[in-house]
């Protein structure tokens, strides 16, 4: 368990932030944990390395169903309330919106999830 914790907290140390978006603040370990799998997922998706992707902002969430904020057309999700956050990351100058929960993340790519925001690349869930 002590060599996990240690590789995550080498690993979390990593986390580059979008130049200019630098956190006033500290991020919490929860916060810093979130944004770590986000970058994970996002790197994997996309095929880079982890330091070409960029952590914009982290904000926490409550998802109000299973869906975490990116339901698929015509599946059935559970009402539950899920904590969370939505994580805004940046490849190549593109943005790229990650909801993660429970330590699990998914790159969303619907325009209401991500706030407006026309994604670059037609990315699918994992």
């Amino acid at each position: 368990v002590a060599a996990t914790l240690a590789a995550f907290a080498a690993a979390a140390d990593d986390i580059r932030f979008y130049p200019g978006r630098e956190p006033a603040e500290p991020l919490t370990d929860v916060e810093r944990a979130a944004a770590q799998v986000a970058v994970d997922a996002l790197a994997t998706e996309l095929g880079v390395a982890r330091d070409q992707v960029f952590v914009d902002t982290v904000r926490a969430v409550e998802w109000r169903d299973s869906s975490l904020g990116c339901p698929k057309p015509g599946v059935a999700y559970l009402d539950v309330i899920s904590p969370g956050h939505r994580v805004i990351l940046r490849v190549d100058g593109q943005v790229h919106v990650v909801h993660e929960s429970r330590n699990r993340a998914f790159v969303c790519v619907q325009t209401k999830a991500m706030g407006g925001i026309t994604p670059q690349r037609d990315l699918s869930f994992g």
